[in-house]
């Protein structure tokens, strides 16, 4: 049984990697690139009691389509300690085009003060 895994994990991989070389979309498609592609152009906390969200609007700032992105939502209190986080992912974000965010309120027991963002994850199509 063991061996039968390895075999069948081995064949995956396998068609993984031919996949890479022989679909250069594929591969560009796939392949995260570096962050800093993404730019938050404005956005507003809202809150209703104890929970707290965000909205806003990025703009694709690369040089190609971006065809799917993750940001990372930082909540801070005002002696900016850090309180949690909530992602966000967006898709097919045409270059110099922008999106809407709507990052769901979340229950914080503490007051928030601030937010940052961080980029995760950039992926580029056609």
């Amino acid at each position: 049984m063991k061996n039968e895994f390895k075999i069948m994990i081995g064949l995956v991989i396998g068609c993984i990697i031919l996949a890479f070389i022989f679909v250069p979309s594929l591969r560009e498609i796939l392949k995260p690139d570096e962050k800093g592609y993404l730019k938050i152009v404005k956005y507003e906390m809202f809150s209703n009691g104890d929970y707290v969200g965000v909205k806003g609007v990025v703009k694709n700032i690369a040089k190609k389509n971006i065809s799917y992105c993750e940001f990372r939502v930082k909540y801070y209190d005002k002696n900016n300690t850090y309180l949690g986080y909530s992602l966000e992912t967006l898709q097919d974000i045409p270059v110099g085009g922008t999106r809407n965010f709507f990052v769901e309120p979340r229950k914080f027991s503490q007051q928030v003060d601030h937010v940052s963002f961080e980029v995760l994850t950039t992926y580029f199509g056609d």
